[in-house]
Parts: structure tokens; sequence; C-alpha cells
């Protein structure tokens, strides 16, 4: 889905869009739902710095390559009691959402007894079409690894301004 204009959002610089800002209207989300009723979308550390932390949520260009990363998570046993779904996003409000989501979670808990175990992500990384090769049977050790290096490579790109405009 190509976008011809946006604002710009919590995560970005003031005035300037990001790379996925300019080119996408929207991006696809995987989210999970737990048993016990909490909601959530994915969300890693890609930073590769052991002493540096850089949560983004995981967000996809493709929504086919969104639906392949839910079907290797629903291999693992850990998700085996979740939900697995796929949302999307227009991309120039799904940094202030995820960020206004979590804010309404902190305070929800604030007011009762539950701890919220989900980091504030720092904003998310859009994984280009086909970019991630993600395959059936993959486990949890494996995606991980997967994840942070393409992050880490797409994250620096588009630091230096690199825009993606490629494909």
């Amino acid at each position: 889905v190509h976008k011809s204009s946006s604002n710009s959002s919590l995560g970005s610089t003031p005035g300037k869009q990001q790379w996925w800002q300019e080119k996408f209207q929207a991006v696809f989300l995987p989210s999970i739902r737990h048993a016990d009723g909490s909601v959530g979308f994915v969300q890693m550390d890609v930073s590769l710095n052991p002493n540096a932390k850089d949560v983004r949520v995981l967000t996809f260009e493709d929504r086919h390559d969104c639906m392949k990363c839910l079907t290797v998570m629903r291999q693992w046993p850990a998700m085996a009691s979740a939900q697995l779904s796929m949302g999307a996003m227009p991309s120039a409000v799904v940094e202030h959402e995820i960020r206004d989501s979590y804010q309404r979670q902190l305070e929800a808990v604030e007011g009762g007894s539950a701890a919220l175990t989900a980091s504030m992500p720092s904003g998310i990384v859009v994984f280009r079409r086909g970019k991630l090769p993600l395959r059936v049977g993959m486990d949890e050790s494996e995606f991980t690894q997967l994840v942070m290096y393409q992050a880490a490579a797409q994250l620096a790109l588009s630091n230096m301004g690199y825009k993606f405009d490629d494909a």
C-alpha cells in the first residue's frame, strides 16, 4: 500500500517523515491476545549492543510477510494459548497509536494490581517485502536473531538517509 503524504508521528523527528511514512499508506502488524485477555503488539529489543535497549514493534510492508510471521510464531510452545492476528494501521499515525495504547495499558495497570510487562517501544521497524527470510519451523532464537540483524541493517540505512526506493 503506497502513500502520498502524512503527518509526523511521535517516534519520528518533528517535520521529517520516515521512509516508510513517505512510501506506504499503511503497515501490517502482528498482534497477540494472551489467555488472560491482554492484547499486545509483537515487539523486540533489536539493539545489537548488549548495554543499550532499542525496543521496536515489528511491522511489515507486505501483508503476506506479516501472515508468514504469524505462521512461524504459531508453532512456538510459548504461543500455544495465544491468539495471533494481523492488523493494519495508517503509517501516518502508527507510532502515535502504539504509544497511546501503551499509555492506556500503563494507566489501567496503575489503577489495578497487575503489572505491565511490556516496555515502551522506541518506535517501529518496518520490514520490507521479502527481506525477512522467515521459514516455517524457525524457533524463537532463530527468529530473534534474524529480526535483530535485519532491523539493525534497515535502521542503520534509514538513519543515513536511505529511502528504500529501489523496490
